[in-house]
C-alpha cells in the first residue's frame, strides 16, 4: 500500500503543499492561513492518515525532532529511571519533541555504545551514569558530535547535577539535632564510587567536625557477615547509619532484621533519593529527596539552547539543592513524625509566663 504524501493531503485539502506543511508543524511565521483552512488540512490530514516522514523532514531542516536519554548503572535500582525519564519526555512533549531511550550496563561493549551513538537519529542527548562514563565511553560519543548534557556529572559546562555536598551536610545535622554522638556513614564499593559518594561524604565529615563530632565510615556488609555487624550495631550505643542511598539503607535493615535489631529501637538509619526504596521500607525512610523530574526538565532547557547554538556551544553547570524529608527511621524510639509534629504545635501556642 503506498504511504500517503503531503502532496496527498495537500490535494484533498485544495491548498498548496507548503500550506499543509505549515499548518502540521503549527509554524505561521511564514505562510497565513486562515482557521477554516487550517480546519480543512487537519481534516484532510486525519481522513487519510498522514504522518510526516521523519526523513524527509530531517533532510529539509537538519534536525530530527528526536532527543536521546543515555542510561548506564551498575544494578536496576540505581537506574531511578521513572523521575528522570517523565521529566524529558514532559519538557520534549511540550516542544513536539520524541525521547529515545538508550540503556547501556557498563559491561557492555564499546561497539554496542558506539553503534548507539551512529544509528540512533537524534539532535542532542542527556547522559547519566551511575559511575561515570568510561573513557571508552567518552571517546565513541565524542565521535558522535552530538550536542550533550551531562545529568548528575560534576562539569564546569553542560550539565546539572545535585549538590552532594549539602545534602550530606544536611542529613548529618538531621541526625546530629535528634542527639546522636555516634553516627557512621556506609560505604558501597568506595574505589569506585560515583563523585556523589565523595560529596556525600564530604558533608557529612563537615557536619561532624563542626559539632565536635568524630566521623566514621564503614564498609558495607554482605548478609553473610550479618551477625558481626549486629555485635558492633548492638555494643555503639544506638549508632545512627548514613547509607549511600535508600536501596543500601533498606538492605541494612534487611541484613539486621533476623538478629532482632530494629530501626529507630535500636539504631536510626538515613538515605538519600526518597525513591521507590523508601516509600517501601519496612521502617519510614528518613532520607533526602533528590528533585530528579527538576533536574531532568532543565538537562532537556540545557540541551535545547546547545542545540541551538549550534557545533561547539556552551552553557554554565547547574547545580540543585535536596530537601530533607524526615520519618520514623531516625527518630527516637516511641517517637514518630506525627507526634512529634503535635508536641511542637503545642510548645508554639505555649504562654511562657
Amino acid at each position: 500500500m503506498k504511504a500517503v504524501t503531503l502532496h496527498d493531503v495537500a490535494l484533498l485539502a485544495e491548498v498548496s503543499p507548503a500550506t499543509v506543511s505549515a499548518v502540521l508543524r503549527g509554524d505561521s511565521r511564514h505562510v497565513r492561513v486562515s482557521e477554516e483552512t487550517k480546519l480543512r488540512v487537519q481534516n484532510a490530514a486525519e481522513r487519510l492518515n498522514y504522518r510526516p516522514n521523519a526523513g524527509a523532514r530531517a533532510a529539509r531542516t537538519g534536525r530530527f525532532g528526536n532527543v536521546g536519554l543515555f542510561i548506564a548503572a551498575r544494578r536496576p535500582e540505581e537506574y531511578i529511571v521513572a523521575p528522570t525519564l517523565h521529566g524529558v519526555c514532559d519538557a520534549a512533549g511540550k516542544v513536539g519533541e520524541r525521547v529515545q531511550l538508550l540503556i547501556a550496563p557498563p559491561d557492555s561493549s564499546v561497539e554496542r555504545v558506539e553503534a548507539m551513538f551512529r544509528e540512533a537519529a537524534m539532535d542532542g542527548i542527556i547522559l547519566t551514569s551511575s559511575d561515570g562514563l568510561s573513557p571508552a565511553w567518552m571517546a565513541e560519543f565524542q565521535r558522535s558530535r552530538l550536542p550533550a548534557v551531562f545529568l548528575n556529572e560534576k562539569r564546569p559546562i553542560n550539565s546539572v547535577r545535585i549538590n552532594d555536598l549539602h545534602a550530606g551536610r544536611i542529613l548529618t545535622e538531621h541526625l546530629i539535632a535528634q542527639g546522636h554522638r555516634r553516627i557512621v556513614f556506609v560505604i558501597e564499593m568506595a574505589s569506585t564510587a560515583h563523585y556523589s559518594t565523595h560529596d556525600r561524604v564530604a558533608g557529612y565529615r563537615e557536619a561532624m567536625r563542626a559539632a565536635g563530632l568524630i566521623p566514621e565510615t564503614l564498609d558495607e556488609p554482605a548478609e553473610a557477615d550479618r551477625e558481626s555487624f549486629a555485635r558492633w550495631v548492638a555494643g555503639a550505643d544506638r549508632p545512627a547509619l548514613i547509607a549511600m542511598h535508600d536501596a543500601r539503607a533498606t538492605h541494612l535493615l534487611r541484613v539486621l532484621y533476623p538478629t532482632r535489631l530494629r530501626a529507630p529501637r535500636d539504631f536510626a538509619v538515613a538515605g538519600f533519593n526518597d525513591d521507590t526504596f523508601a516509600e517501601l521500607s519496612p521502617v519510614p525512610l528518613t532520607t533526602i529527596h533528590m528533585p530528579r523530574y527538576d533536574l531532568a526538565v532543565e538537562a532537556h532547557a540545557m540541551l535545547r539552547r546547545l542545540i541551538s547554538g549550534g557545533r561547539g556551544s556552551e552553557e554554565p553547570s547547574v547545580e540543585m539543592l535536596g530537601t530533607l524529608v524526615v520519618r520514623e527511621s531516625s527518630l527516637g524510639p516511641g517517637e514518630s513524625v506525627a507526634r512529634r509534629t503535635v508536641r511542637r504545635r503545642a510548645a508554639s501556642h505555649t504562654n511562657p509566663s
